[in-house]
């Protein structure tokens, strides 16, 4: 690992989480060039070699089966992955794990803005919007970094938390206010300077160009300022020669990467950054708790640091800015010691390595308590979630989906609803029917428990600004009881392990006499022994499909549709024309579909590995056991839609 502000969170965490809750392992690779190695007290990580930072494709396949290797005999509940070459490999390393395990990952910032061209950078966002969808969490160091990475497309909004860095402070809050002069007389600074510190790894993207030139600005209108450059890099013979030809060489100090950070901030009077991009720099942090006040460019989560009264912020390549900030925190020995006590208490309690234990503890109890939960089959939830990637419903023609709409709504007694309503979508999808509800209603709560099908859902309601969403399986949703106005789910239900907890578990939500619409696959109760067995001879070839690769999955079923679906639909509208009951021929519901439609339908019908039937009796038995009362269930297609009402809740 190379140091820096990754290298320190991971391996607090791979120490610290409680030994009696979490084992850890540890997975490095090598560092880069010019890059100094971290030094991780007591731990001993699990090295594979040919994992570094650069683009090697053979390496990068050897990483990868390594990878793989490790998860299968470790078998991990969890894989957290961090910085962008090691996020990309560990996740799709833990996709094709089996067990499959929860799979997070952390932005400490990114490089698909600012560090490349636009074909690469373009080539870069695409890849982790795919990664996206692998992944069950993803976490951004700071609000400015989720909020450039939702900006960009990556995932919606939802996918994200927030969990701010978390360091070992200690060694920098035992530092004086004051600076140290035994200490400045060792590096060679007089009493009269004042000592910026910048500090950092030497890249093109942290901008010491610029900073060189502030320094020289600055210095030319009198100031007496020096910095010192802690931290290496393949470009400092540049900066070296860079300083000389700006004349301010004799007032920067390139002293390399050092161990003893806390005593070198004890020298410096504040802190400065010239970043053209940021994640959360560790390098503020750290200071500001030595209780050193910045100059900063106003970049990626910098603002999270530098808050008003803690220190001054720039734009980002405005040398003559930032050489003015510089005069102005020299000029001022007060200010400086009034904005560096503000920083000490800022960073104190937000960035201290408890909070971060703590949060992090938090979430993965969430993940596991969700997954332990288990009313829901991962390969089921991953499934659909490729589906509506592959299939949205936005190519669909708006008459043939307003019918469908139509179709499952029968039932659905809009006229009951109060103003305003608030009400639960329970497996949202693509939002295909939330487009028709979210606007006859106040608030309409998106819950699905694919991160890649509410991304979806996200995009064709982007519209919609009533509607919220919520990666949650049916057990977890994060809405309170008695709470919703009206519910449905539509096509979902038989989809979880167990259907009547799930039903119940949504009526659980709603008012006491809120309605409900639930649409599950029929038993095909009403049919004859022949087209049951019709049925039971393609449920064995969708146990074979739905087990396919992707890829392969919509090969197979779009053949299915174009094969069987389209012939018998075509079919039974002839024979309709011709006056002849249609009722009994087999796909006869799609008779004035259109191709998408039955491509999406076969993809459902036979790309899903779990999937279960009922009777009517059975939905209404069910939906009668969920709470729910003055049941009807439509003797129209689709076959079975039902709408219940909440009973009320019983006084004793």
């Amino acid at each position: 690992m190379n140091l820096g502000g990754p290298a320190h969170h991971v391996a607090l965490l791979s120490g610290q989480l409680d030994p009696e809750r979490y084992e850890t392992l540890l997975v490095t690779g090598t560092i880069g060039p010019g890059e100094e190695e971290h030094a991780a007290k007591d731990l001993s990580p699990y090295r594979i070699d040919q994992l570094g930072p650069e683009i090697r494709p053979g390496r990068d396949l050897h990483a990868l089966a390594a990878l793989i290797r490790l998860m299968r005999a470790y078998r991990p509940a969890i894989v957290h992955t961090h910085t962008a070459k090691a996020g990309m490999l560990g996740r799709l390393a833990a996709t094709l794990t089996r067990p499959r395990p929860i799979v997070v990952h952390t932005y400490h910032g990114h490089v698909l803005r600012g560090y490349f061209g636009p074909l690469k950078s373009g080539a870069f966002t695409w890849l982790e919007r795919q990664l996206a969808k692998c992944s069950d969490r993803l976490i951004g160091v700071s609000d400015a970094t989720v909020d450039e990475l939702v900006e960009l497309g990556v995932a919606p909004r939802s996918k994200f938390e927030v969990v701010p860095l978390g360091l070992d402070l200690e060694p920098f809050l035992a530092v004086d206010a004051e600076p140290d002069r035994d200490i400045r007389r060792e590096l060679g600074i007089a009493d009269e300077e004042v000592l910026f510190s910048f500090t950092g790894r030497l890249a093109q993207i942290k901008r010491a160009d610029v900073m060189l030139a502030a320094l020289a600005r600055a210095r030319a209108a009198g100031a007496p300022v020096r910095v010192a450059v802690i931290g290496d890099g393949v470009i400092r013979p540049q900066l070296e020669e860079l300083a000389e030809e700006l004349g301010c060489a004799e007032a920067v100090d390139f002293l390399g990467y050092r161990t003893d950070l806390a005593r070198i901030l004890a020298a410096v009077d504040a802190a400065l950054l010239s970043s053209d991009n940021e994640g959360t720099p560790v390098a503020l942090i750290e200071s500001a708790a030595a209780g050193r006040p910045a100059v900063a460019t106003d970049v990626g989560g910098v603002c999270d640091i530098v808050v008003a009264g803690t220190g001054l912020l720039v734009g980002a390549g405005d040398e003559a800015a930032l050489a003015e900030a510089m005069v102005g925190m020299a000029s001022d020995p007060d200010l400086r010691r009034q904005m560096g006590a503000r920083a000490r208490e800022h960073v104190r309690g937000r960035y201290a390595v408890q909070r971060l234990l703590h949060d992090v503890d938090e979430l993965y109890s969430s993940l596991l308590e969700t997954r332990a939960r288990g009313n829901f089959d991962a390969s089921t939830v991953e499934d659909f979630g490729r589906e509506w990637t592959s299939f949205d419903q936005l190519p669909l023609p708006e008459a043939e989906l307003e019918k469908r709409f139509r179709e499952y709504f029968r039932l659905f007694p809009w006229e009951e609803l109060p103003p305003e309503a608030v009400g639960l979508d329970l497996g949202c999808g693509s939002g295909r029917w939330a487009r028709f509800v979210a606007p006859r209603v106040g608030r309409l709560e998106c819950v699905d428990a694919s991160p890649a099908a509410l991304a979806v859902a996200e995009r064709t309601l982007q519209d919609h600004d009533n509607c919220r969403f919520h990666v949650a399986s049916v057990d977890a949703m994060p809405l309170p009881a008695s709470s919703m106005d009206f519910g449905y789910s539509l096509g979902v239900l038989h989809h979880v392990p167990d259907a009547a907890a799930g039903l119940r578990a949504c009526a659980e939500r709603l008012k006491p006499g809120a309605p409900f619409l639930l649409y599950l696959y029929y038993a095909l109760d009403d049919r004859p022994g022949w087209f049951r067995g019709l049925w039971r001879a393609a449920d064995l070839g969708r146990r074979t499909i739905s087990r396919l690769p992707h890829r392969a999955k919509i090969a197979v079923t779009s053949a299915i549709a174009g094969l069987v679906y389209l012939p018998l639909a075509r079919l039974s509208l002839l024979l309709e024309r011709s006056g002849r009951d249609v009722d009994a021929v087999p796909l006869s519901t799609y008779r004035r579909s259109g191709f998408y439609t039955m491509r999406t339908d076969a993809l459902d019908r036979f790309g899903t590995r779990l999937e279960q039937r009922f009777s009517a009796e059975e939905v209404r038995a069910m939906m009668e056991a969920a709470g729910l009362e003055r049941v009807e269930i439509s003797t129209e297609p689709p076959y079975w839609c039902a709408l219940g009402y909440r009973r009320a809740v019983d006084a004793g």
